[in-house]
């Protein structure tokens, strides 16, 4: 989906965009990013005690997450 909204924007097909990657709870599992840490959903990770750590599972989805943001500006 972020391909295509991409796409939009570099054709010159549309200026805004509503992109969602989930619901309001995100309850998604980010298991494909192949780390001991991401072990549970976005929600419960981001109440888990490390989430001020550099390396938590909570700040690795949101990184994830940040990233493909950027891909599509």
């Amino acid at each position: 989906m972020a391909d295509l909204v991409a796409l939009a924007f570099t054709c010159d097909a549309t200026r805004s965009v509503m992109f969602q990657l989930t619901c309001y709870r995100n309850d998604a599992m980010y298991g494909f990013l192949s780390d001991p840490r991401v072990n549970d959903n976005h929600h419960s990770l981001s109440h888990a005690g490390d989430t001020h750590s550099a390396d938590s599972g909570w700040r690795k989805v949101d990184r994830w997450i940040f990233e493909s943001d950027v891909f599509i500006c």
